[in-house]
């Protein structure tokens, strides 16, 4: 059996360590839920996204559909869909970089 002074310090060092791990468990639990809500974050604004460039794409079907009703059937099939496609893309952009 230990002497009195040998179980008091070394109890004394059991709590000093108990306490630096109680710090390291708080401090990466406060990283995770940073980073938790910075996943959050960048998921809203990815949504966004993917909701404007949706939006855009049923544009461009509009579009399509008014020139093609335009043109008339039969003068504007999917060739001329693709080369016209290759040659100016869909007008409607937004700059997603400001979301």
């Amino acid at each position: 059996m230990l002497p009195a002074c040998g179980l008091e310090r070394q109890l004394t060092e059991q709590k000093l360590e108990i306490d630096g791990v109680r710090g390291e468990i708080s401090s990466v639990s406060e990283k995770a839920e940073q980073e938790k809500e910075g996943l959050k974050k960048a998921t809203r604004v990815q949504k966004q996204r993917a909701e404007s460039f949706e939006a855009a794409v049923y544009k461009c079907y509009s579009q399509l559909r008014e020139k093609k009703t335009i043109t008339g059937p039969g003068r504007y099939d999917i060739q001329d869909f693709t080369e016209n496609r290759e040659k100016k893309p869909c007008t409607v952009r937004r700059d997603i970089s400001k979301v």
